[in-house]
C-alpha cells in the first residue's frame, strides 16, 4: 500500500463521498458483502489523512428485527491515520475503526446502532 495519502475537502458540508452498499447486498462474486466490505470508502494505507470532508453510506436505516443491514460509511485499516473536521454518516455501523491507531479531531459521527466499531485504538477529540 502506498502511504501518506490525503483527502482534502472544502468542508464537511460541501465535500461528500457517498455510496449505498449493505451487508446483505451481493458482491461481484455472488456472495454477501458482510459488514466490513460495505464501506463507501475503505483505507488500508499507513499515514492516511482526511480534512474537511464527509463520508456517507446512504443505505436506509433498518427496521427493528431486520438483519444484514449494516452499512459502513468509512473503514480505516491502516496505521497512524489522522482525521480533522470530517463527517461520517450512516445508520448502522457507521465508522469501521478496523485496525491501527487513529486520531479524530473535531469530527462528527452520526449513526443509530453501533455507530463506531472495530479493533482500532483511536482517540476522539
Amino acid at each position: 500500500m502506498k502511504p501518506y495519502i490525503t483527502f482534502q475537502g472544502e468542508g464537511r458540508n460541501c465535500t461528500v463521498i457517498e455510496w449505498h452498499d449493505r451487508a446483505c447486498d451481493k458482491g461481484s462474486n455472488g456472495q454477501q458483502l458482510r459488514t466490513y466490505n460495505t464501506a463507501s470508502v475503505s483505507v488500508f494505507a499507513r499515514y492516511f489523512s482526511a480534512r474537511n470532508i464527509s463520508f456517507k453510506n446512504t443505505a436506509p436505516a433498518p427496521l427493528p428485527g431486520m438483519e444484514g443491514r449494516q452499512a459502513a460509511a468509512f473503514r480505516i485499516s491502516g496505521d497512524n491515520a489522522y482525521f480533522s473536521g470530517c463527517g461520517f454518516y450512516g445508520a448502522q455501523d457507521t465508522l469501521c475503526d478496523d485496525a491501527g491507531r487513529h486520531y479524530f479531531k473535531e469530527c462528527y459521527i452520526e449513526g443509530s446502532i453501533d455507530f463506531i466499531f472495530g479493533n482500532g485504538r483511536s482517540m476522539y477529540k
